[in-house]
């Protein structure tokens, strides 16, 4: 078990096992979220700890005071969100 745990150690989709492990049991990861219009403007932002989950022209996520947010994109619309470290978050 301990060599397959080794062997899995290095690989792409156990970093992701670990990220999605630790996001699920720690409130979320630190992140931003940024949305932008058709001619690149920013027309929301949000920065804090959470998981995002998305489906179709939608994401959903619970900040850090349980609130839950949903945003709903059109297709002239980019979403990108961003993976920050803690000390990020707090700037």
């Amino acid at each position: 078990m301990s060599g397959l745990l080794f062997a899995l150690s290095g690989c792409s989709s156990w970093e992701r096992t670990k990220k999605d492990f630790t996001s699920e049991f720690d409130n979320g990861l630190p992140r931003e979220i940024k949305v932008y219009d058709i001619n690149g403007k920013v027309i929301f932002k949000d920065k804090g700890k959470f998981d995002i989950d998305h489906s179709d022209h939608k994401l959903q996520y619970v900040d850090s005071e349980n609130r839950k947010h949903n945003i709903y994109t059109g297709d002239n619309t980019t979403v990108i969100v961003k993976e920050l470290s803690e000390e990020d978050l707090i700037k």
